[in-house]
């Protein structure tokens, strides 16, 4: 599976929009402090912080195309690779437990 496999997949969408999902519903600041500004909230702004806009942004960066700020690409980078390790390590224990459970039935 290569990464292009990986960013089509729906478990790749389903991670991504837990995390966008999270970082939306955080909770609110304690009184009389605020959330400092991050780079996911420029990205909010530019309305990039959704699962399509997050990987259409991707592909742009690593094209070389994108318009963001470095630390716009690096926290887009960094969500989508993050998504990305978790759909591949999902795969991987699918693919040991088959293989586990086929030794299991070759051994009967």
């Amino acid at each position: 599976m290569n990464v292009k496999d990986v960013i089509e997949s729906n478990e790749f969408n389903d991670y991504l929009n837990k995390i966008i999902i999270k970082y939306n519903h955080r909770p609110a600041p304690p009184i009389g402090k605020r959330w400092s500004r991050t780079p996911y909230d420029s990205l909010v702004e530019k309305k990039i912080f959704t699962v399509n806009g997050l990987k259409t942004e991707y592909k742009r960066i690593f094209a070389k195309k994108s318009s963001l700020s470095y630390s716009g690409r690096k926290a887009v980078v960094k969500i989508v690779n993050e998504c990305i390790i978790a759909v591949c390590v999902q795969e991987q224990k699918k693919k040991q437990e088959t293989e586990t459970t086929n030794k299991k039935k070759g051994e009967k």
